[in-house]
């Protein structure tokens, strides 16, 4: 799927603690509460929190595919019941939003020299 402009949509998904990361996963086109749960929720998430014995909160954005039922669903069934509840429009509070903005420094620079 394109934009307007027809450049491919795209966005990179990444979960991390304070010691340790999860593996980042593209994806392609939009993202909706069906493709979360079976591409995010079930292959990375889900393992992830197993292996570390469900000893971290999971926090998530209120985008819409996070907070729809079926993800929310998912995530009961799971036993995946310490889910932080999160502010609207507060990016400020969540620290893999600093993490981003530091790769789209970096990306802008690399940008930057490839001009050259």
């Amino acid at each position: 799927e394109t934009d307007r402009l027809g450049v491919a949509k795209s966005l990179v998904w990444g979960g991390i603690t304070y010691q340790e990361r999860t593996e980042l996963k593209i994806i392609v086109s939009n993202l909706n509460a069906t493709r979360y749960r079976d591409e995010i929720l079930a292959p990375v998430v889900l393992p992830f929190l197993r292996r570390h014995r469900f000893n971290h909160v999971f926090q998530q954005e209120n985008a819409r595919c996070h907070v729809a039922h079926i993800s929310m669903t998912f995530l009961e069934i799971n036993h995946i019941i310490r889910v932080l509840t999160w502010p609207a429009m507060s990016p400020d509070l969540s620290p893999i939003e600093h993490l981003w903005d530091e790769m789209d420094d970096v990306s802008e620079i690399a940008k930057i020299h490839r001009k050259r």
